[in-house]
Parts: structure tokens; sequence; C-alpha cells
């Protein structure tokens, strides 16, 4: 029993003496906010530019027109029904009156004007 005893005393002596020498020779390392969430703040980086990117295209660019049907667009021009003498019966329009013109009917002075008013700085 005697012997027992001692062995035990002398492995508590070594066991202690065992974590007392490592406790010197590793020291413990301080974790730092950034070491627990470096994660988090890595998804976060990513996160942010591509919900920009997402909400960009859903609330900017989904009112956009379809640049393909651009050279295609209807425009609503007002219906004119005339009588068998080529006389204007009548003019059918719904929100606004609107009659198409060709380009080569319009006069310079027209055109010019409206480049001028739209444009102050086109003839600098």
């Amino acid at each position: 029993m005697r012997l027992h005893q001692s062995l035990q005393k002398q492995k508590n002596t070594l066991s202690g003496e065992v974590k007392s020498v490592a406790s010197h020779c590793v020291q413990p390392t301080k974790i730092t906010w950034f070491q627990i969430h470096r994660k988090k703040l890595a998804y976060g980086f990513w996160l942010i530019p591509i919900s920009l990117v997402f909400s960009f295209y859903f609330f900017i660019l989904k009112d956009l027109p379809n640049p393909k049907k651009l050279n295609f667009r209807e425009v609503s021009a007002t219906t004119k029904i005339y009588d068998r003498n080529n006389k204007l019966l009548f003019d059918i329009f719904t929100d606004q009156n609107r009659t198409l013109v060709p380009l080569s009917e319009i006069p310079d002075s027209v055109k010019k004007a409206t480049i001028a008013i739209e444009d102050k700085d086109f003839y600098k």
C-alpha cells in the first residue's frame, strides 16, 4: 500500500512538473475579435457588392426598354376619318392628338431651333 501511495505521489508531482514546464514553453495565444469573426467578415465583404449589383438591376434596369425594340417603336397617332370628297370629318385620339410628319417635311429652321433649345452648347 505504501508503494502505491508513493507511486501516486510521484505521479502527481511529475504531472504538475510537466504542466509547469509546458506552460512555460507554450505561450497561450490571445484570440482577437478579428480571428473569431473573419469568416463572417469575408462573407460580408462579398455580400455587399453582390447585393448592390442585384439592387441596381432590379430597381433601375428593369424599367428600361428593350434596346432591340427601340427601332420598331409604335407611336400612337390620331385617326382621321374623311368623307368621299376627301374632306376631314373626324379626328379620333385617346390622350394625345398626334400627326406623324416625315423629317423631310420639317423646315430647317425648326430643326435648328429644336437643337438649340434642347442642347444650348451644340453650336459652340
